[in-house]
């Protein structure tokens, strides 16, 4: 079984832990000339990238029964007494922490150890991105009509 990395922004951390986020989308690297697609992956409780009958296109996540671990921002605060790993998912970064000059890691930095992301991949598929459903736009975990975040800010993954 393969285990492989990918990024996740706050809110669709936070949508995983809700339950409202079951799949992902994430474009092929490389797209055939003739037909340009978008992918689908299905987690555990819900999907990335795969292939057609003409154009065949490994998924760089693996395959159904792999797992991937979410990277996502966060910062690690130590003191003298205490040492703990925050997550921008969570909430603000505490106050003390700022005024030390810690600032949040991008997620793409992230160990292994440190992810509490864990899905499993169910199912995989290919298909362009204007044949989302608004049932998948739902289990991709949109809020708001017309973007990915509560907040009305654009975020992938």
């Amino acid at each position: 079984m393969k285990e492989t990395p990918i990024l996740f922004c706050a809110e669709m951390v936070r949508a995983y832990f809700d339950g409202r986020k079951g799949q992902t989308r994430r474009l092929p690297k490389e797209q055939p000339a003739h037909w340009c697609h978008g992918s689908v992956v299905e987690l555990e409780n819900g999907i990335l990238y795969a292939c057609d009958e003409e154009w065949k296109l490994k998924c760089p996540y693996g395959m159904p029964g792999d797992k991937l671990w979410g990277k996502e921002t966060f910062c690690y605060i130590s003191t003298r007494t205490s040492s703990a790993l925050n997550y921008r998912a969570d909430g603000e970064m505490p106050e003390h922490a700022r005024k030390n000059g810690v600032k949040w890691t991008p997620s793409i930095f992230m160990r292994r150890g440190f992810s509490r992301i864990n899905p499993k991949i169910t199912k995989i598929r290919f298909e362009r991105l204007h044949e989302i459903t608004e049932q998948d736009a739902i289990d991709e975990g949109v809020t708001m009509l017309g973007t990915s975040r509560s907040s009305g800010e654009a975020c992938r993954g």
